[in-house]
């Protein structure tokens, strides 16, 4: 139950340094953004990020944190997204 540690009272991470040391250690993190069910998952080699969307399309591995946070979606980079992302699971 990291969610405890990294997101506030509204379900939201914390700040986004929060959000990047959740990736650093390779948490799985569910979220809607836009409309849509987004999945960043790590790869089984703990290098790597998959990011899905809706929870069936398989986008390119991801290869570094600041990859993940730049990551773009509706054009915004995932780390300028964090109080517009809901329903967080980590």
């Amino acid at each position: 139950m990291f969610y405890n540690y990294v997101l506030d009272d509204d379900g939201n991470f914390i700040n986004a340094e929060v959000f990047r040391q959740a990736v650093e250690i390779h948490l799985e993190i569910n979220f809607t953004l836009n409309g849509k069910k987004w999945l960043l998952e790590p790869a089984s080699d703990e290098k790597d990020w998959f990011i899905l969307t809706d929870l069936s399309d398989l986008d390119h591995p991801v290869n570094s944190v600041d990859k993940v946070l730049n990551y773009r979606i509706g054009g915004k980079a995932l780390r300028d997204s964090l109080q517009d992302m809901s329903d967080i699971d980590c």
